[in-house]
């Protein structure tokens, strides 16, 4: 289940949470700045009112950069989604591996099945 959690949505969730509460402000800022802002202005003038209004402080100067970029990432379900299926068929061949080496099958053998190198299987033992 999804909840949309953007600013006078579901504030009942938000408002748990410093941290998603914050966020809300955040992008609620970046929408009110883009009515009269290109989005890179926008961005940055956002960060910069919630530091001053002490919302997310820490996390917007440790993280300043990473957040800049997630927000100028446009989001994509399906290369989302892309993502996360490669990551799970990946940690699904390294549970696979892991199996193999404990029933005592020959590395050789887990490596021709799984494509992994003899190196990445060893390193799981």
């Amino acid at each position: 289940m999804i909840y949309n959690i953007n600013k006078g949505r579901n504030a009942d969730i938000a408002n748990k949470s410093p941290v998603l509460n914050g966020y809300n402000e955040l992008i609620a800022e970046v929408n009110k700045n883009r009515e009269t802002m290109e989005l890179a202005e926008a961005i940055v003038a956002a960060i910069k009112s919630c530091v001053e209004r002490n919302i997310l402080v820490y996390f917007l100067e440790k993280y300043a950069s990473e957040v800049l970029n997630m927000l100028f990432t446009e989001w994509n379900w399906d290369d989302a989604k892309q993502v996360w299926q490669e990551e799970a068929r990946e940690e699904g061949i390294v549970e696979t591996a892991k199996s193999m080496l404990k029933e005592g099958l020959d590395v050789v053998l887990i490596e021709r099945i799984t494509k992994l190198s003899q190196k990445e299987i060893l390193d799981l033992r």
